[in-house]
């Protein structure tokens, strides 16, 4: 089934009205009609089963009334991940993002380190990545949009998230990836820093640890940016287990 990004889903009966960007790919280029089903994310915890009942043209384009014929609301993780990532370039970034979303981060802030080499402008800012996000929102069913922060500098970051978290290490001391960390007890934010392709200045990595962050080697080898972030995250998945995971409500 096919997903469409709504930003506010109605109770089952009622309904709701598929506009732009989001009625043109469904209407002109998959050719939608009435009749036709299709599943709706808000990004905020709403996922709804929908068809499509009329068209109803808006100058050259049209948009698409649907009714809900199953809604249901998702509750956030106990733990949700916020990425502190260095931005890699444009494209790769733009996968990053992607990524991330399919994995349930719950936040993304880009952070400029003492070895970054990319540095978000143009096809790398936040409507970009939004527009990434939303993309692998409708292609995991993911119910919830990451929240996509402006980039800020290390010291920045720090002075806003300043403790505690996990971060990718490229030190031989780094815990090992086979020492699973415990979630966080009750839950809330949990930083998951990931520095530039040289890894993080010794100046931060010590910023990092005195702050309380555990330090963690993903493999036996340098990761670059856009492969450490799933497998990091996908490592603090598996370990969290249904900490990480969103729970249906209705």
């Amino acid at each position: 089934m096919r997903s469409f990004f709504c930003t506010a889903i109605p109770e089952a009966g009622a309904e709701a009205v598929i506009g732009g960007e989001e009625a043109f790919h469904a209407v002109r280029v998959l050719r939608m009609r009435e009749g036709g089903r299709l599943r709706l994310l808000d990004g905020h915890g709403g996922r709804a089963e929908a068809e499509i009942v009329r068209l109803e043209r808006r100058g050259r384009s049209e948009d698409a009334v649907v009714r809900v014929l199953r809604a249901e609301r998702w509750e956030p993780p106990r733990v949700r991940l916020h990425l502190l990532v260095a931005p890699p370039r444009a494209k790769l970034m733009a996968q990053l993002v992607k990524d991330a979303t399919e994995l349930g981060v719950w936040r993304i802030t880009p952070v400029l380190c003492e070895h970054s080499v990319a540095k978000p402008e143009g096809e790398n800012s936040v409507a970009h990545w939004r527009a990434d996000a939303l993309t692998a929102l409708k292609q995991s069913g993911n119910p919830f949009l990451p929240e996509l922060d402006e980039a800020v500098t290390f010291a920045q970051a720090r002075a806003r998230f300043p403790a505690g978290g996990v971060f990718g290490d490229l030190e031989p001391e780094g815990q090992r990836s086979g020492d699973r960390p415990a979630p966080p007890e009750g839950g809330g934010s949990l930083p998951v820093w990931i520095g530039p392709e040289g890894g993080f200045s010794e100046k931060e990595r010590a910023a990092l640890l005195a702050g309380g962050a555990v330090s963690l080697q993903i493999g036996s080898w340098i990761l670059r940016v856009e492969t450490a972030v799933p497998a990091l995250v996908g490592f603090l998945l598996g370990a969290g287990g249904h900490d990480y995971s969103c729970h249906q409500r209705s």
